[in-house]
């Protein structure tokens, strides 16, 4: 073989490898939002909550529930993969979305008081257990990227019974996926 296909050949499988790295670099950063049952958690260690609307500091319910707990870290995140609904009565739902994306806070309690704060976020959410006809939400386990950072967190998702009157009464969907901000424009506009 002579010099010029040589090199033509190495250019080509340099610029393939350069392509694939690339590709799978932009796969790692662009995964989509997953969620699973709570009891398909493999880490028992507490894990943060991922909160959307009145829970999330400022909203109605905040100090309720987590006013008296240590809270280790709290911080605003953008969730890809949820759609958020707002029901008139001053809170919202979210269902799995991948063409949404919302505002949420991500609150990480001291784990003494993790049970706490869980049990109280389930009364509050109307969540009884896995798979029960009856919840009002149920809480999964979503697994998200924020910037290179994998996170685990429980969130609340429309029961299955909530996302059928969502479709009934036809909600309209927050399109910024902000609740706190979208709730402020609603107050604003009445």
């Amino acid at each position: 073989m002579d010099f010029p296909i040589i090199l033509f050949i190495t250019l080509v499988a340099a610029a393939w490898v350069i392509s694939w790295v690339a590709a799978t670099q932009l796969f790692r950063k662009n995964q989509p939002t997953s969620f699973a049952d709570p009891n398909e958690r493999i880490n028992p260690d507490p894990i943060p909550f991922l909160v959307y609307g009145t829970l999330r500091p400022g909203g109605g319910n905040y100090e309720n529930f987590f006013g008296d707990v240590r809270i280790l870290d709290i911080r605003e995140v953008t969730v890809p993969g949820l759609k958020m609904y707002a029901l008139g009565v001053g809170y919202p739902y979210c269902v799995a979305d991948e063409n949404y994306t919302i505002t949420g806070t991500l609150i990480t309690v001291d784990p003494d008081d993790h049970l706490r704060a869980l049990e109280g976020t389930d009364w509050l959410e109307g969540f009884r257990n896995v798979g029960n006809r009856n919840n009002h939400y149920d809480r999964k386990v979503i697994t998200f990227q924020d910037g290179k950072q994998t996170i685990q967190a429980w969130v609340y998702l429309a029961s299955e019974k909530s996302q059928i009157s969502i479709q009934r009464q036809n909600l309209p969907v927050v399109e910024n996926g902000d609740w706190l901000e979208w709730e402020i424009t609603a107050e604003l506009t009445r």
